[in-house]
């Protein structure tokens, strides 16, 4: 059941690959034929840049496809009841998230696509309304995710995690040596802010 991602060949949806080729034929057209005016032109390209409506469907594909890989390595490997968690069987460890770990999930994507998958259906659909990254939207399940001061805390903090996570401490130090006095003294201000913030949670 290991490795399926590598083993089975895998058929994506003719919409989808549609959607993908109908995005990159936007960047690759002959503006010269479509706008005489370059007035025009820029009204066009800032009106793109604006819309979130490509951005929005890709969050929410997102989270669909998630969910489902969520609830479907539930059905390939479910978890029995009784199974000790960490115990294994025919070399295999139990329950969902082992499989999607096998198949090149990391932990923390696993245990969010099966968060995703147990959120009902009507807060699902709510989600998608302001779709958000799956990792932020499985830690928003666990408290009061119908809550949209907590929704809107969870995006931002997680976005800040993410970045520091995604970042060597190295790589922040020589950004923040770079930087002139005004640029520093801003960072520690806004460094500062959020600190006092924090702390008002107790």
């Amino acid at each position: 059941m290991s490795a399926l991602i590598e083993t089975r060949p895998v058929i994506l949806p003719v919409e989808y690959e549609n959607a993908i080729q109908a995005l990159a034929t936007c960047i690759r057209l002959d503006e010269t034929k479509l706008w005489d005016s370059k007035a025009d032109l820029l009204l066009m390209w800032a009106k793109v840049n604006k819309s979130p409506e490509a951005e929005l469907a890709a969050k929410r594909l997102k989270l669909y496809s998630y969910r489902r890989i969520g609830q479907i390595a539930g059905e390939l490997r479910p978890m029995k009841r009784g199974t000790r968690k960490g115990a294994t069987r025919a070399g295999q460890e139990p329950g969902p998230v082992s499989l999607l770990i096998e198949n090149g999930f990391n932990r923390g994507q696993a245990n969010a696509a099966r968060l995703i998958a147990k959120i009902p259906e009507a807060q699902f659909a709510e989600l998608l309304k302001s779709p958000v990254a799956p990792t932020t939207a499985a830690t928003s399940t666990l408290l009061v995710s119908g809550d949209p001061v907590w929704r809107e805390f969870m995006r931002y903090a997680c976005g800040l995690r993410s970045f520091l996570q995604r970042r060597s401490a190295k790589e922040i130090r020589d950004l923040v040596s770079r930087m002139g006095k005004r640029q520093q003294a801003t960072l520690r201000g806004i460094v500062r802010g959020i600190a006092s913030e924090l702390s008002k949670l107790g």
